[in-house]
């Protein structure tokens, strides 16, 4: 069984003072989200890492994949959600290794998908959504449908991820299979755009328009972090300071679409402060505060 090289593994890192933890995934259908050609994937904390690494070896006769990130990046991947294997082994895998009891409790609170970590993802999955429905109104107003065909199709990904993340799930990358009986509508939007029998222009305006009502139309419920962020500080934000507390928070957005978005709303209000060096902030609008 593959089980047997576990100790071995684990006596590998105990051999490197900069390792400071590891989750370990069999790579298999039933475990990770697409077929990996290895047999373990071997998630490494390593403190002499800047960004991303990975290594392929041989453990025996078993072929092991080793990803390699700082152990202070790992809630920033797990925000993002972008690398499959990385999520794989932090929803599906197991702790071999942890010197100094911090990866379990970390691994634990991540399993938990709790309200601050929902938060900041939906945020990003709404940022997301927005740019794509901009983007698919622009290219069916200059007529290239297939383009805004695509864009549509990635915003309805973001809006499933949404539907997930309210739920209390964190999104898989099987993600329509999921979301499904979580909420059917947006299945339903998914399944006609691609199969529907009405000219592709209908279908792609008919997910536009449901976007626009169902998700556009509550910043207070996909924006939450955003929103509370403007109440602190005094309440006056420019996005140079919005931008370097997402990066402290680990969080890879750029808000500017965002701010405009909810400034059309009506929920946030552009200022400028400052005499000679004025400078354009952002607000909450009081009725909302």
């Amino acid at each position: 069984m593959i089980q047997t090289i576990y100790p071995k593994l684990r006596k590998q890192l105990q051999g490197n003072p900069h390792v400071e933890g590891a989750i370990i995934l069999p790579a298999g259908l039933d475990s990770s989200s697409v077929p990996e050609p290895v047999d373990l994937i071997l998630l490494v904390f390593h403190e002499k890492v800047n960004g991303r690494s990975v290594l392929s070896y041989m453990t025996e006769i078993w072929k092991v994949k080793e990803l390699r990130i700082p152990l202070q990046g790992l809630t920033a991947e797990v925000i993002a959600g972008e690398r499959q294997d990385v999520i794989d082994c932090l929803l599906k895998g197991e702790v071999l290794y942890d010197p100094e009891n911090k990866l379990v409790k970390l691994h634990e609170r991540l399993l938990s998908f709790p309200r601050e970590l929902k938060c900041k993802k939906m945020c990003l999955e709404f940022a997301a959504l927005l740019k794509c429905h901009l983007e698919s109104k622009l290219l069916l107003k200059e007529g290239h449908l297939l383009d805004a065909y695509l864009a549509i199709q990635k915003s309805l990904l973001h809006w499933a991820r949404l539907a997930a993340i309210e739920s209390g799930e964190y999104p898989r990358f099987r993600l329509w299979p999921q979301v499904k009986p979580i909420n059917p509508a947006v299945y339903k939007l998914y399944r006609e755009l691609a199969t529907g029998e009405e000219p592709l222009e209908q279908r792609m305006r008919l997910v536009l328009l449901a976007e626009e009502y169902a998700v556009l139309t509550k910043p207070e419920q996909y924006c939450e972090y955003l929103l509370e962020l403007l109440t602190t500080e005094g309440g006056n934000w420019s996005l140079r300071e919005i931008h370097r507390r997402l990066e402290r928070d680990q969080i890879s957005l750029d808000v500017t679409q965002v701010m405009e978005e909810l400034v059309r709303r009506a929920w946030v209000e552009e200022v400028v402060v400052g005499g000679s060096h004025a400078e354009q902030k952002y607000r909450l609008i009081r009725k909302h505060r």
